[in-house]
């Protein structure tokens, strides 16, 4: 028996306003992301701070994971 999709699975921000297209193409899906209004490019940097679940790997976040 495969396991059941995890659906709620997911992060959310205090802060940052974001949209998804969960249609599109993985790498295209966020349409808009900003931090206080303004938009948050690539080069910028926020702090983020979570439980030790996912800044362990925990959900198959490995991008957030700190060894």
């Amino acid at each position: 028996m495969a396991p059941r999709p995890a659906h709620d699975n997911y992060d959310m921000w205090e802060g940052i306003e974001y949209e998804l297209a969960i249609r599109k193409l993985e790498g295209k899906r966020v349409t808009c992301l900003e931090y206080k209004g303004n938009p948050l490019l690539p080069e910028h940097e926020v702090g983020v701070v979570m439980n030790n679940y996912r800044g362990g790997g925990g959900g198959d976040y490995m991008l957030y994971r700190c060894d």
